[in-house]
């Protein structure tokens, strides 16, 4: 995944991806260790998804710090369920839904990373896999 992503309004999240409207604050752009969006499954079946507050990056329960974070915001399907940062979470089917705007990629053809905002081309938010 990306390195940073931009995250919807609460009314687009309400509007366009049918989550309850959160009741926390959360930045407008989500770096590696910053506090970020996530979505899961209503508590009641055919309850809406509900909004939750977290850092973008995962951080296993042995983690020393918040530092690691900035290690940990990529799984690969390939390893996922091996690298000690999250096969636990694998295991224990901890998963939720990343709520996005925008992403952002570096794009080298310059020879220079130079910051390139991907979305969709109707402007609609969309969602992420997470774990």
């Amino acid at each position: 995944m990306c390195a940073n992503y931009e995250t919807p309004t609460p009314r687009h999240l309400r509007l366009h991806l049918q989550t309850l409207e959160p009741t926390f604050s959360y930045l407008d752009e989500a770096y590696p260790g910053s506090k970020a969006l996530f979505v899961t499954a209503g508590e009641n079946e055919g309850a809406d998804f509900s909004p939750w507050p977290g850092v973008f990056g995962l951080l296993p329960p042995w983690a020393k710090d918040d530092k690691l974070a900035r290690h940990t915001y990529n799984a690969r399907s390939e390893t996922v369920a091996e690298k000690p940062s999250f096969r636990q979470a694998w295991k224990g089917r901890r998963f939720c839904l990343i709520p996005v705007q925008a992403i952002f990629e570096p794009n080298y053809e310059s020879g220079h990373a130079v910051r390139w905002r991907i979305a969709r081309q109707d402007g609609l938010p969309f969602f992420l896999a997470g774990i």
